[in-house]
């Protein structure tokens, strides 16, 4: 599903909200039941100091993948030159590129394949040829829910099933003072 709105609609606090960060506000956010939801916030993904593999694995053991699993998860966005760095440990945020930082949150994605993905604006950092393969990768993720909110461009026909228009509350004026 790709959630779209122009300036205004507060898309990122909708965001938030859906990652229980916001609880300001009225109404209801209900989530799926014991069912993983991987949050991916607008700007690079949260990248902890550790081997390669705990950035990879995060926020889970890296023990729980097998490495032919990272190797393909890093190969699928295009880090393969990273393969040899899984063991090492380093400060990641700076010795990677922010175009490998956003790769590597997608290829969590890949190696994790959570029930449910929900991002924010996360495609407008990427040039044309790193975003034909992010929408390629993430079509191929047949049991994850995907909720996109923001612009998606070249993924809104291809990757995007549904999608729901954010507009604007109505503001209405004060009923008037009586004197």
């Amino acid at each position: 599903m790709l959630i779209l709105g122009t300036p205004g609609t507060e898309k990122t606090l909708l965001f938030r909200a859906l990652a229980g960060l916001w609880p300001w506000g009225a109404g209801t956010v209900r989530r799926p039941a014991g069912e993983t939801i991987h949050f991916m916030p607008r700007g690079t993904p949260y990248i902890p100091r550790g081997t390669l593999a705990e950035v990879l694995s995060y926020a889970m053991e890296p023990s729980s993948y097998p490495r032919e699993a990272m190797v393909a998860a890093l190969a699928s966005m295009g880090l393969q030159r990273l393969e040899p760095l899984l063991n090492k440990t380093g400060r990641w945020e700076s010795e990677l590129s922010m175009d490998e930082q956003l790769r590597l949150g997608f290829a969590r994605v890949v190696l994790q394949a959570p029930p449910w993905l929900v991002m924010d604006e996360a495609f407008g950092a990427f040039d044309d040829d790193t975003l034909e393969l992010v929408i390629s990768v993430l079509g191929k993720l047949t049991h994850t829910g995907i909720i996109h909110i923001g612009s998606a461009g070249e993924a809104h026909d291809r990757l995007f099933t549904q999608v729901v228009h954010l507009v604007k509350a109505p503001t209405t004026a004060p009923e008037e003072q009586r004197p």
